[in-house]
């Protein structure tokens, strides 16, 4: 199966629940019962897992989100992998 590339926009002032959820979700999806069993006790994430998740900003920068924690970005637009739709 073809892992799928989503990418998460951040932005200043953003909340962080609005990214750490879906990042969470989307990174600890399994494909089996098995693979969510290791992923859960074993605290490894497989190679097989579905999605590969990154963030993004506009120009590849550090954010400020609403409550002043920094985030650093994987990738800038410019510069991200291609994503899937």
């Amino acid at each position: 199966m073809k892992k799928r590339k989503v990418g998460i926009l951040l932005y200043d002032f953003v909340d962080i629940l609005d990214f750490a959820g879906p990042a969470e979700v989307l990174s600890l999806t399994s494909n089996s019962k098995v693979e969510e069993a290791f992923t859960l006790y074993k605290k490894h994430l497989l190679h097989t897992r579905p999605f590969e998740v990154f963030t993004i900003t506009d120009t590849g920068m550090q954010i400020k989100t609403h409550s002043g924690i920094k985030v650093e970005p994987d990738f800038s637009i410019g510069n991200s992998p291609e994503l899937d739709h």
